[in-house]
């Protein structure tokens, strides 16, 4: 990611014009958010003319190939030499194409959204040589930001046959049935293991799988007593069981241990609080209600944590204490879980 702008003596200024290196065929998104201009590009972010570029790297920040390898090269071995002091002091990481797309649009819009004084960026571009990782950050910037009218599009010489995702003639080519568009038969198996949606229409083809660890037990028990905001029913308690052990492939630190959990959410027993149940249990077959990671709470790394499905902890306390009563628990949890082809 490549952003121009900064603040010299409490006074906001803009870099200098640089001339561009792009032509409106490596645009694959353009927008704006308030007075900032996004833009989404197919190219070599080393050759970008900006103040500060933004790259991700391997769970060790070892830069020993690709675009980390040639950032690398270009800025010289105290890239490298800062990484490895990082790593030392706060471990490793790793995060899903699909979250991380969302996560810096929706961190591109709050910063523009920030105050005048804090907002000095004019022009923040996300660079990628992939059209595989592209067109997942296109399909999440063209939801949450406005397109501007203009040419940033795919060249107009690209054929109704080419494959949206290489931008080349489509191989063994494979016809979605939401939009129509053909890919590559090898593109888009590719793009359904990062997420199992369209690449242009956003439809979804299946639920999301997860990286919760196998193992996991989840257990459901009722209850007579009744939840606030909830008088006429009684309760579901679920309770969730995930033992210590090794982190595999798709967790921060492979080989390394992690340790377990054990947790309690609660649910009305009505006919929306099961059918919350029901698409729970389905989340938790596809290891999707916890992760490996680090805990929020209290800062410690290879722990099984919750993932992004908000669960009820605690019978009481109200909706800003993970508690009761919240009438929009039940309409939220459920539209979250669909989010994820959970239904």
């Amino acid at each position: 990611m490549g952003a121009r702008g900064h603040t010299v003596d409490g006074e906001t200024r803009t870099g200098p014009e640089y001339a561009s290196f792009q032509t409106s065929s490596d645009i694959r998104f353009e927008g704006t958010v308030v007075d900032i201009t996004v833009k989404i590009f197919r190219g070599d972010i080393t050759k970008e003319k900006v103040d500060v570029v933004v790259n991700t790297a391997n769970k060790a920040l070892e830069h020993r190939g690709g675009i980390s390898r040639a950032i690398c090269k270009a800025g010289g071995k105290t890239i490298q030499k800062e990484s490895q002091e990082y790593v030392k002091k706060h471990g490793t990481h790793g995060i899903p194409v699909d979250v991380c797309a969302e996560q810096l649009m929706l961190a591109t819009v709050n910063f523009a959204q920030s105050p005048p004084q804090n907002n000095t960026l004019r022009d923040i571009r996300f660079v990628n040589i992939d059209d595989q990782l592209n067109a997942v950050f296109v399909r999440t910037f063209s939801g949450g930001l406005s397109s501007n009218p203009t040419d940033a599009q795919p060249s107009e010489s690209t054929d109704d046959s080419d494959c949206p995702i290489c931008m080349d003639k489509a191989a063994q080519p494979r016809m979605l049935d939401c939009c129509g568009n053909e890919f590559c038969s090898d593109c888009i198996d590719q793009a359904f293991e990062i997420k199992p949606v369209c690449p242009i229409c956003g439809h979804q083809y299946g639920a999301l799988k997860g990286t919760q660890p196998i193992g996991g037990t989840m257990e459901v028990m009722e209850s007579s007593q009744s939840l606030p905001g909830h008088p006429d029913c009684g309760r579901i308690q679920i309770h969730y069981s995930v033992p210590s052990g090794t982190q595999e492939e798709c967790h921060p630190n492979p080989g390394k241990p992690y340790r377990g959990t054990e947790r309690d959410a609660f649910l009305p027993d009505n006919t929306g609080g099961r059918e919350v149940l029901r698409l729970l249990k389905k989340a938790f077959d596809n290891r999707l209600v916890f992760t490996v990671g680090t805990s929020v709470t209290t800062g410690e790394t290879d722990v099984v944590t919750w993932n992004d499905i908000h669960h009820k902890t605690s019978p009481y306390g109200g909706a800003s204490n993970y508690g009761y009563p919240d009438p929009g628990y039940l309409q939220r949890v459920t539209e979250e879980l669909a989010a994820k082809g959970i239904r």
